[in-house]
C-alpha cells in the first residue's frame, strides 16, 4: 500500500511494553479531556520500539515547556508564545525537517519520541510536538490536516494568524495559502475534512494512523486496516482515512476471487465514496501552489 498524505497519557499506569489491540481498543474510546498527546504517542511508539520510556520522554517534554515558559514576558501574548515554541524547538533542540527522499520510509518520523530522540522528523511528529508542549503550557495549539500535509494552529480569535507551519521552522501561512498549495476544495471545507483545528481525540485518531502506516510498510495489510478502522472512531471526518480503507478493500479484491474478490471490491467503492463525500483530495492533485516558497510539505 502507498502511504498518503500524523496512547494513554490518560491512564495513569502505562505497562513497560505494548499490550496490543485490546490496548487500542481501551484507548480509542478514551474521552477528550483524558488525553495527553504525547504521552499517547510515546505509548503507541512501545509497539514497535518497546523501550520506549514514557517517563522519560514526557520529562523531554517538561523541560521544553519550561523553557518557552521562562521566554515569554508577557503571559497572555500569543505571538510572543509561537515565538518562544520556534526558539526552543528549531535554535535550543535542533528541530529540522527530514530533507532525505527516504524519508517517508522511515518510521521513526512518524513518531513524536523519533522527532526527539534523532532531531529530525516531518509534518506529523513536528506539529504534534507543538500540540504537546502547548498542552503542558496551556497554549490552545491544534493539529490542523490539508491534503499530505498537516501544520498546528494557535486558536485564538484575537490571534487570526495562527497558522504554525513547523516544517519550516515555525513559518506563518494564511489559510489561503494552504487551501491553494493543497488543492483543498470547497467540499472538503464544508465537511471539515481538512483546514479546521482538530479535538485532541481526533488528533489521537491522526496519531494510530501513523501505526497503520508503519504497518503498511511492514507488508501487514491487515494490521493496517485495522488501526485504520479503529482511527475513524476518533477522526470520522478524515478523508485521508477513507481513502486507506478503500485501498486496503482493493488490494484484497486482487489477492482473491470470485464472490469473495468482488465483495471485497463492492467495500472499496463503497468507502471510497465516503471519502469523496467528505472532499477527498488524491495527492496526485496536489500540485498547485507548490511553489509557495518555505512550505516543505510531507
Amino acid at each position: 500500500m502507498k502511504r498518503r498524505s500524523l496512547l494513554c497519557a490518560a491512564v495513569s499506569a502505562v505497562p513497560a511494553a505494548w499490550a496490543g489491540a485490546s490496548r487500542l481498543e481501551s484507548l480509542r474510546w478514551l474521552p477528550e479531556d483524558r488525553i495527553d498527546v504525547g504521552r499517547a504517542s510515546f505509548a503507541l511508539s512501545q509497539e514497535f520500539y518497546p523501550s520506549v520510556d514514557i517517563e522519560s520522554f514526557s520529562r523531554q517534554l517538561d523541560a521544553m515547556a519550561a523553557a518557552v515558559r521562562r521566554k515569554v514576558k508577557s503571559p497572555n501574548d500569543p505571538e510572543e508564545r509561537v515565538w518562544a515554541m520556534n526558539t526552543v524547538f528549531f535554535q535550543e533542540r535542533g528541530i529540522r525537517y527530514d530533507h532525505d527522499p527516504q524519508g517517508r520510509q522511515k518510521p521513526l518520523n512518524y513518531l513524536l519520541h523519533g522527532l526527539l530522540e534523532t532531531g529530525k522528523g516531518m509534518c506529523v511528529s513536528m506539529p504534534l510536538l507543538y500540540v504537546a508542549v502547548g498542552q503542558r503550557l496551556g497554549y490552545p495549539i491544534a493539529l490542523v490536516c490539508v491534503p499530505d500535509h498537516a501544520f498546528a494552529r494557535y486558536v485564538d480569535p484575537a490571534f487570526p494568524h495562527g497558522n504554525i507551519e513547523a516544517t519550516s521552522g515555525g513559518k506563518r501561512f494564511t489559510d489561503d495559502d494552504y487551501i491553494k498549495r493543497h488543492g483543498v476544495n470547497a467540499t472538503a471545507l464544508k465537511s471539515g475534512a481538512y483546514m479546521r483545528p482538530l479535538t485532541l481525540r481526533e488528533h489521537l485518531g491522526v496519531l494510530i494512523t501513523c501505526n497503520a502506516y508503519i504497518h503498511a510498510m511492514r507488508k501487514d495489510v491487515a494490521t493496517c486496516l485495522q488501526y485504520l478502522k479503529a482511527s475513524l472512531t476518533l477522526a470520522p471526518r478524515r478523508a485521508e482515512t477513507y481513502e486507506q480503507i478503500a485501498e486496503a478493500y482493493s488490494y484484497y479484491s486482487k489477492l482473491t476471487s470470485g464472490a469473495e474478490s468482488s465483495s471485497y471490491a463492492l467495500q472499496a467503492k463503497a468507502t471510497m465514496h465516503k471519502a469523496i463525500d467528505l472532499g477527498y483530495v488524491r495527492i496526485e492533485d496536489v500540485q498547485q501552489g507548490r511553489s509557495i516558497r518555505g512550505m516543505v510539505g510531507r
